[in-house]
């Protein structure tokens, strides 16, 4: 009886402690915020759909004032800064309201984006006034692209070209060197017999 007791408790114990971990993304009282993308893994020069979404669980109102969206491969480009997003939205959120809106963003194709090798952490900064600010890590995977040709065909092509005028080379220069050994050389002709000497 004092086993089944035991192993009563350690489960009751367990169930309480695994509650609190299931729900610990959403905080009641405050509010919360998501963002996710689209698909796990891009290209270099893939677009990139990035979805968020505010819920205002207090009882008073929060303005979502704005959305910044920072990616490791910000940096100066030739005149300006390129790579982050300031989304401006200045919206009240009344108790319960949800806000929801996406945006899009290009992963780069000229090396930036494997500033962190094979992934990268976009942090999405939600301005909030009336509750604290919330950083939202979203990571993405970075697909590495083997240098090459843009036109596989069109190198297939020239390959098969090439082979074909070397096997024709081959055939003319063997055909010459064969024509060459059977002619008969002009200088060579057999000389006459001298004249019969008489005594």
């Amino acid at each position: 009886m004092l086993e089944k007791k035991i192993a009563l408790l350690i489960v009751l114990f367990a169930l309480v402690v695994a509650i609190p971990l299931a729900t610990a993304d959403f905080i009641p009282g405050v509010a919360n915020a998501y963002a996710w993308v689209d698909k796990t893994q891009y290209k270099p020069g893939e677009t990139v759909t990035l979805y968020y979404v505010v819920l205002n669980d207090r009882t008073a109102d929060v303005v979502l004032k704005e959305v910044r969206i920072e990616t490791p491969w910000f940096m100066y480009i030739n005149d300006h800064w390129e790579g982050n997003q300031t989304i401006k939205i200045n919206e009240v959120l009344e108790p319960d309201d949800v806000y929801r809106s996406q945006t899009t963003f290009t992963v780069p194709n000229d090396g930036r984006a494997l500033i962190e090798g094979m992934s990268a952490t976009i942090e999405v900064r939600v301005d909030l006034e009336g509750d604290s600010d919330k950083f939202l890590p979203v990571e993405i995977g970075i697909a590495s692209q083997a240098l090459g040709v843009r036109d596989m065909e069109t190198v297939t092509l020239l390959m098969a070209v090439q082979i074909i005028l070397i096997v024709v080379c081959t055939a003319l220069i063997a055909g010459a060197i064969f024509l060459s050994a059977r002619k008969p050389h002009e200088g060579c002709a057999p000389s006459p017999p001298p004249p019969p000497q008489t005594s």
